[in-house]
């Protein structure tokens, strides 16, 4: 099948996309293998800096950190 990404958006306090962040409020990330994405964990730091991390085809693990724009 197809590679699986996984999706991170940030909101404003409206509820609505933060336009701020990524692309329109949303930032995509695709394992580098290829594989199927997991997400198991997230933390956003005191720099606004979005930690992620989690596994790859059910078995390889990731973490990857996007900037406060939502840039990897």
């Amino acid at each position: 099948g197809a590679p699986s990404r996984c999706l991170i958006v940030r909101l404003l306090a409206d509820g609505s996309f933060d336009p701020a962040f990524g692309i329109a409020g949303r930032a995509v990330v695709a394992p580098q293998n290829g594989g199927s994405a997991r997400l198991s964990a997230l933390r956003v730091d005191p720099q606004g800096r979005v930690l992620f991390g989690g596994s790859s085809n059910e078995s390889t693990p990731f973490l990857a950190r996007l900037t406060s724009a939502g840039v990897l």
